[in-house]
């Protein structure tokens, strides 16, 4: 049995690869189980994989309280007057956001 999860950050325009990363992941790395953070309109579109054992969805604006692509947006914006990489650094974050949960045994804001 695996020891380990496998954890992806997914926007909607990359939703039409899902499929293909969850199938090579199961394949070569054998995870006990993927989660898979996304939009809440994302996972909906998600949910009907006809492969999706073992995946497991968080909603990315309910793992962090305050964590959002338009919080990070602002804060770009007013920082360096530029949100172009506000999707990479809201990754970053959820991925940061997860761990903390992890680490912390589950003590966290959201559920699985």
């Amino acid at each position: 049995m695996p020891d380990f999860d496998a954890l992806i950050c997914l926007k909607s325009a990359d939703s039409a690869v899902l499929p293909y990363a969850i199938e090579g992941i199961q394949a070569h790395a054998k995870p006990r189980i993927i989660t898979i953070i996304a939009a809440r309109s994302t996972i909906a579109q998600c949910q009907s994989l006809p492969h999706a054992r073992h995946l497991r969805y968080i909603d990315e604006d309910t793992l962090y309280s305050g964590l959002s692509l338009e919080r990070i947006q602002s804060i770009l914006a007013r920082r360096i007057h530029d949100t172009e990489r506000a999707g990479w650094y809201l990754q970053q974050f959820l991925k940061m956001a997860y761990a903390s949960y992890k680490l912390i045994g589950g003590r966290g804001r959201y559920r699985i």
